[in-house]
């Protein structure tokens, strides 16, 4: 393979950016947040501007997380592939940073209907927003977080700062993912959780995809190439389930999928999914072995499928929901408090047949027990014994932990002291 067969990185965030603006053309008049509304309207400029923004936003900052996970999981320190990942990831995060003001920007004038202006009285009402509404606060902590990454990834030069600045990036997704527009919702943390886990595959598959074209001129190409699809599989995963939690949640049930328009581009963007893991299916099963032209020709491909999948999220996130589990009527004090109503009068039985699935805390576990048995397989490959009384107390001692994050426990700790 030379250099020549090779897609370059500014073609890969075209081949995005056309996918993801067709995505979202297709999107917002699927599901109808490309009219106008009756109320408020914003007009035209700031409906397509915000969410434009809004995927530049997410491309760059995807690109930042997924380089530093895929540099610190497939690349050796103090190589020339190490310092141009770290400096493809300084140039996302400043785009990132820069992206996410405007957004910031654009999102202010969206919601409180005013036009920009150089005016003292425009500036002092911008710095509320910022300072003193959460929506302000999570975008502005994000855009910060993107700042500081495209400065000290300038000056990285080892794991430590790797990890170090990959922390940095992770935790920028915690604002993004509690300013979801199920926030509120009575399902909130169920919501915040799957649009975070959704956010951090999505980052690891496409970033480290990106960041894939760069190592891969100047390192060990084959070692890298394989680590990457094992991260390939791993952020498929997130989405898959995340994607699917997220949906539901404001779905409600199975017809809804069909017959309503948040539905449908929800099942475009599966479609789109869909495609991307049999991409990766591909590549991992037979094209890995070799990697010649074809793999670099569905590689191209595979940034435009991922473009629309993006640019699909992004409109989605802009769709009215079919499913508005927020509390009305007359609320109970349960309500006012937790945003959700009592559970039923715990006895003997809800001890057993209490359950409130915390998607989180079920990953991890079936993450760290599919970790353990893997690993068990591994040193009996090799010819070492491993007890397998030790593998049924790991085993036994991660289903306690996910009885308890997702059980009795978790049903009622917001409403018994003694649970919580």
């Amino acid at each position: 393979m030379t250099t020549k067969q090779l897609i370059k990185v500014p073609s890969a965030i075209v081949l995005i950016l056309l996918g993801s603006a067709v995505g979202l053309v297709v999107g917002m008049f699927l599901g109808g947040s490309a009219t106008a509304v009756s109320l408020a309207d914003t007009g035209p400029l700031l409906r397509w501007l915000t969410p434009t923004l809004r995927i530049l936003m997410d491309v760059s900052q995807g690109i930042a997380i997924g380089g530093l996970v895929l540099i610190g999981f497939a690349l050796t320190a103090k190589t020339q592939a190490f310092r141009k990942s770290l400096n493809l990831v300084a140039i996302s995060s400043a785009i990132w940073a820069l992206s996410g003001t405007a957004y910031l920007i654009v999102t202010y004038l969206n919601i409180s209907g005013s036009t920009f202006s150089l005016e003292q009285s425009f500036a002092d009402q911008f710095y509320i927003f910022v300072t003193s509404i959460e929506l302000g606060k999570y975008l502005a902590l994000n855009l910060l977080a993107g700042f500081v990454l495209a400065i000290i990834t300038l000056f990285i030069r080892n794991y430590l700062g790797v990890l170090f600045s990959g922390a940095i990036a992770l935790a920028a997704l915690i604002p993004i993912a509690l300013s979801g527009h199920s926030a509120g919702s009575s399902n909130h943390a169920l919501a915040v959780n799957s649009l975070g886990l959704h956010l951090l595959g999505i980052s690891i598959w496409v970033g480290g995809l990106v960041t894939l074209i760069v190592a891969y001129r100047n390192d060990a190409r084959k070692e890298i190439v394989t680590r990457y699809s094992s991260l390939a599989l791993f952020g498929f995963t997130l989405v898959l389930i995340s994607g699917f939690t997220a949906a539901q949640i404001r779905l409600g049930n199975i017809s809804n999928w069909f017959t309503t328009s948040y539905g449908q581009v929800a099942l475009l963007k599966v479609l789109a999914l869909a495609v991307l893991g049999l991409f990766g299916f591909i590549y991992r099963t037979k094209l890995i072995k070799d990697l010649t032209d074809k793999f670099w020709k569905l590689v191209s491909f595979e940034f435009i499928v991922f473009g629309l999948a993006i640019g699909l999220g992004t409109a989605l996130a802009r769709t009215a929901y079919p499913v508005v589990d927020y509390p009305s009527g007359e609320l109970t004090p349960a309500e006012i408090l937790t945003g959700s109503k009592l559970p039923t009068e715990p006895n003997a039985f809800s001890l057993f047949l209490s359950w409130k699935i915390d998607v989180l805390w079920s990953l991890i576990c079936l993450a760290i027990v599919l970790f353990y048995i893997l690993g068990v397989r591994r040193l009996r490959s090799r010819g070492d014994q491993w007890s397998l009384a030790r593998t049924l107390s790991w085993v036994s001692g991660v289903f306690l932990l996910f009885y308890i994050t997702n059980g009795y426990f978790n049903v009622y700790e917001q409403y018994l002291f003694s649970s919580h």
